[in-house]
């Protein structure tokens, strides 16, 4: 798992999450990633998903993948982010919130 620093959301704005990624040795070793994005406030504790793939094939040598997600926080406050990577053979790049 791979937690991302907090970021103030303004509840009812559009943001976009980009990042690539590659698995690498996914012909072997199919790979899995999730990013979800949570409250840090403890009691609100608002979660969702952004991005899944459960079936990451890419190899080393390839190209990565890009993704792109635009989303809209449902309430104000800082959120984090968070990459749930099952295994380490994965290139996870280029993280940027807008």
């Amino acid at each position: 798992m791979v937690l991302y620093p907090g970021l103030n959301l303004t509840a009812g704005t559009n943001y976009r999450l980009k990042f690539f990624y590659k698995a690498l040795d996914g012909v072997n070793y199919p790979e899995k990633l999730e990013e979800i994005w949570n409250s840090a406030n403890a009691a609100d504790m608002t979660t969702g998903t952004l991005f899944t793939n459960n079936n990451i094939s890419s190899v080393y040598g390839n190209a990565y993948d890009s993704v792109r997600v635009d989303f809209t926080p449902p309430s104000t406050g800082v959120f984090i982010s968070v990459s749930i990577l099952p295994r380490i053979l994965m290139n996870l790049v280029c993280y940027s919130m807008m």
